[in-house]
This record gives structure tokens, C-alpha cells and sequence, in this order.
């Protein structure tokens, strides 16, 4: 029998977010209306001085769109895949592995972590579940899995439980 999951960890737009989609958008009007002025006066120093604004503008909007994550968890047939959803549209794959090839498996607390082995963080900034611990291959994660994910992480796992 097949067993697939999926657990979506969803999270507000923080305050960083918010403070720079209002930044990005008062540099971008900012700075067209500076171009626009510099065009109509043949001005070459505000003409770059816009530029200058406008290339700000998309600097920020290239960290605010980075700064709101999601994580998604998969399971399929003892199969777990982590991916981070950026912005709501643009997803990268952070960790694939066979759940039996885990090192060890437990809740943050129970999990000693080797000096200088910082763990991938795979869970939002306003996380109110519990926090576990995988460390697989020299490299450790931290996630928060529901209940059903739990169940079937532990049902495939056959390593050191924590």
C-alpha cells in the first residue's frame, strides 16, 4: 500500500516583509519620479541619482520576496522531502532522503548536535508545534512535523530514537 503525505507549514508576513514591500515600493515611485524629472531638465546627475534609487527599489524587493518562507513536507513510501516555498512561488528542495537512512531522529532537547554542524532551519519564524531533529549524512535539520507525519516517519524509521 502506498502512503503519501503532505504537511504545508504556512506563516504570516512578518514585519521585515512588510517593511520592505513599503520601502521597495516608495523607492520605485521615488525613483521614476526622479527619472522623470531628470529627463525633463537634461540632468545627468539626477538622471543617475534615479537610477541609483530605482536599482534599490529592486533590491528590495529581491529580500523581501526571499524573507517570507514556507515548508512543505512530503512523505511518499518512506521517502521524505523537505521544500522551502519562497514568497509563495518559487520552491527549492532542501533535503531528500529514504527515512531509514536516517543517523538519528528525535525531538530538538533530546538531539546533541556535533560542534560546528549547524542545522538547516525548516520551519517558519512563528512555529508553534514542536521542533525535532534529523541528522542524516554529517548534516542535521530541524522540522516540525504533525502527528501523521510523526506516525509514519516512525513507522519506516528503524534508527536511534531520541
Amino acid at each position: 500500500m502506498d502512503r503519501f503525505y503532505e504537511q504545508l507549514l504556512t506563516t504570516k508576513k512578518s514585519l521585515k516583509y512588510t517593511t520592505l514591500n513599503i520601502l521597495n515600493w516608495i523607492f520605485l515611485i521615488g525613483g521614476l519620479l526622479y527619472f522623470f524629472l531628470a529627463t525633463i531638465s537634461f540632468n545627468v546627475g539626477l538622471t543617475i541619482f534615479s537610477i541609483i534609487i530605482i536599482a534599490l527599489s529592486f533590491l528590495f524587493k529581491y529580500f523581501r520576496n526571499n524573507s517570507y518562507k514556507e515548508y512543505e513536507y512530503t512523505f511518499t513510501n518512506g521517502n521524505l522531502v523537505i521544500d522551502i516555498i519562497y514568497n509563495m512561488n518559487k520552491r527549492r528542495t532542501l533535503f531528500d532522503e529514504d527515512v531509514k537512512n536516517f543517523e538519528a531522529f528525535g525531538k530538538k532537547s533530546d538531539i546533541k548536535i556535533a560542534k560546528g554542524n549547524k542545522p538547516q532551519n525548516c520551519i517558519p519564524w512563528d512555529n508553534k508545534g514542536e521542533v525535532y531533529t534529523i541528522v542524516s549524512a554529517s548534516k542535521a535539520y530541524y522540522i516540525s512535523p504533525d502527528e501523521k507525519l510523526l506516525s509514519l516517519i516512525n513507522i519506516y524509521n528503524i534508527v536511534r530514537r531520541c
